[in-house]
């Protein structure tokens, strides 16, 4: 063909069209394909109840807050004896303490209550601490004889023991809606006595491969036919995720009729319809030519990859139409980097994409203005060697040896060995569960948070790993519990200024934990005196209560009481003084004011989606925001 060879623009760049071929239609960016398939495949609604047996690889369609305190009861953390630590006060190896042994605590049975001075309980490790003891001494500090035990070091309250709710407080967040079930969610489900849960249901795709050329692995081979891979390699890639019901359709010639019943087949009862070739610019590529013909049809045709250019993604109402390329490393890297995080998306989870940090070991050439996709094969070390395996489209054998890939935008000819570079491992979807917002998240507060961001991930943090995270950039906003400031009743000056100068900050609702006590309190600066005289104390787990940051002087004193005298919590002591903590809102509140606190958003300043949203339901001038 003479002549100037004709070409379209793209956004400055151009793009090379023969004569005998038809352009691509709708052609994209890499990054703008990404941006149309989030946009495009909405999550499905539809949800089911499933076994935690059957859960792992789910999608969970609703936040799970744990029913109940985890440790559910004080326990030993200790093999030896429940002691009372007075009758053991300042014993030692040369002065041992003589207890009598009055019974032993059994994992999984209510332990005999120490009742008498001068006796001990066997416990093991695990066991209910029994009422009336309140620490552990470990069996090798003791020597037992004749039904006593000689005990050769001292104890202090609460030593040895794990209170209740140490671990998980009741209410708190466990699992957020969008999760992906990992097979240690399932035993965090079950510990906490949950054996169902809610979750999307499957995404139900169909798989169809289309070329003349193609024949089964299982056929004798004939001069100029080739073996099928790409079906292969997607339904392996799909069966991967639990969360996804795939099926194929077959082989199908380049013939527009029967392309068009295969994809109204597949459409009927599937979500997305997948064919692999046949979605190029040629005559003979008609994927294309059936998608177009659907409403509304195509998103867009051709993206600026390589490899991978020749992709078609289009829709039948809610229904989505995947055009990969024919040939197999460029379907595997479009289907691994623009589909599969679609996928995700429409099955309802909320994720990151994630790779491994690491430095190039050799040059590479790149090509300008395509996002180029390489397999590679990786190195680890310090740092991690990432080595492209660079080769043409159709080389099928790139992939053996690599491990994963890398993506890099064509901004540069070249890159040098040295240069830092992400590598995305074959062996995961590179796709892991995130939470966007982390924090003390529970029950309450997350009820307005889920008003104001439906879909983003939530996660219970501790309050120091929830401020490293956010000055990290780790994570786009947290929430804190912050005592109120007595003088001001002023939360956001208990903050530190490092968090007031990054972070957009609103104000989520007020509580006070107040305290009842018999006999009667008379005032909250009785309270340290009050907790260290109880023989019974019911209330949030000291866990929650050291959570709260911000506290002043005489509500740490208090919370520090309680924590020494931990051992008396939840027991039912008759007599004595008798203290109960109850949380309720600020104005409905009754009893002494121990702690008044807010929860507290704090937004990234640099998270621009959720300060929006937040401010679109928070309005500025509310009292809530700061």
């Amino acid at each position: 063909m003479g002549g100037r060879i004709p070409f379209r623009r793209f956004g400055g760049i151009q793009v090379v069209v023969n004569r005998m071929r038809s352009v691509y239609r709708n052609l994209v960016t890499f990054q703008k394909a990404v941006e149309l398939v989030r946009a495009n495949m909405q999550p499905i609604m539809e949800t089911q109840s499933v076994s935690i047996d059957e859960a792992a690889g789910r999608i969970i369609s609703e936040d799970i807050f744990s029913p109940m305190n985890t440790p559910p009861f004080n326990r030993a953390t200790m093999d030896g004896y429940a002691v009372r630590s007075a009758d053991i006060a300042g014993c030692s190896s040369d002065n041992p303490a003589t207890l009598k042994i009055s019974g032993e605590s059994f994992i999984g049975n209510e332990p005999p209550a120490l009742e008498k001075e001068k006796t001990c309980i066997r416990i093991s490790t695990g066991s209910i601490v029994p009422p009336g003891a309140d620490s552990v001494v470990p069996v090798e500090a003791t020597s037992e004889a004749g039904g006593f035990v000689s005990v050769k070091t001292a104890t202090i309250r609460g030593e040895n023991i794990a209170e209740a709710g140490s671990d998980m407080a009741e209410g708190s967040m466990v699992l957020w809606k969008g999760r992906e079930i990992q097979p240690h969610d399932v035993a965090v489900l079950a510990s906490m006595g949950i054996s169902t849960v809610s979750v999307y249901r499957r995404l139900k795709i169909a798989v169809i491969s289309t070329g003349n050329e193609l024949i089964k692995p299982e056929e004798d081979y004939s001069p100029g036919k080739i073996y099928e891979a790409n079906s292969h390699m997607i339904m392996s890639d799909l069966s991967i995720l639990n969360f996804i019901e795939a099926r194929f359709l077959g082989l199908l010639p380049d013939r527009i009729d029967q392309i068009e019943n295969a994809m109204s087949t597949g459409l009927e009862d599937s979500d997305i319809v997948i064919l692999s070739g046949g979605s190029s610019a040629g005559e003979s590529d008609l994927v294309y030519v059936a998608a177009e013909k659907l409403a509304p049809g195509i998103i867009f045709h051709g993206v600026l990859t390589k490899p991978g250019l020749p992709t078609v993604f289009a829709r039948s109402g809610n229904k989505i139409i995947i055009g990969l390329p024919g040939f197999p490393v460029s379907a595997a890297m479009i289907l691994r980097t623009i589909f599969i995080p679609g996928i995700a998306t429409m099955a309802g989870m909320s994720y990151e994409s994630m790779g491994i940090h690491g430095v190039l070991g050799r040059r590479i050439n790149l090509e300008i203005g395509k996002q180029n996709l390489i397999p590679s094969r990786i190195l680890h070390g310090n740092p991690a060697r990432i080595y492209p395996v660079q080769g043409l489209s159709g080389s099928i054998s790139r992939f053996t040896g690599t491990s994963g890939y890398i993506s890099i935008p064509g901004t540069t000819k070249y890159m040098d060995a040295g240069d830092p570079v992400d590598f995305h491992p074959w062996n995961q979807s590179c796709l892991l569960p995130v939470a966007r917002i982390s924090g003390t998240i529970e029950r309450r507060n997350a009820k307005l948070l889920r008003e104001i961001l439906p879909n983003v991930g939530l996660s219970y943090s501790s309050p120091d790993e929830a401020v490293d995270m956010i000055l990290n950039s780790d994570v786009d906003a947290i929430v804190l519990k912050v005592a109120m400031h007595p003088q001001t009743a002023d939360a956001v000056a208990e903050l530190p200024g490092n968090l007031t100068e990054s972070a957009r900050i609103y104000e989520l609702g007020r509580r006070c934990i107040t305290a009842r006590g018999t006999p009667p309190i008379a005032s909250a600066d009785d309270l340290e005196r009050y907790v260290e005289k109880c023989s019974s104390i019911f209330g949030p787990p000291l866990k929650y209560l050291e959570n709260i940051i911000g506290k002043n002087a005489m509500e740490k004193r208090v919370v520090s009481a309680l924590r020494k005298n931990v051992p008396v919590y939840g027991q039912n002591y008759t007599g004595g003084y008798q203290l109960v903590l109850a949380e309720d809102d600020q104005e409905s509140a009754v009893g002494i004011p121990l702690i008044t606190y807010a929860d507290l958003l704090l937004v990234r300043t640099g998270a621009t989606n959720i300060v929006s949203e937040v401010d679109a339901l928070i309005h500025t001038g509310d009292s809530r925001r700061r």
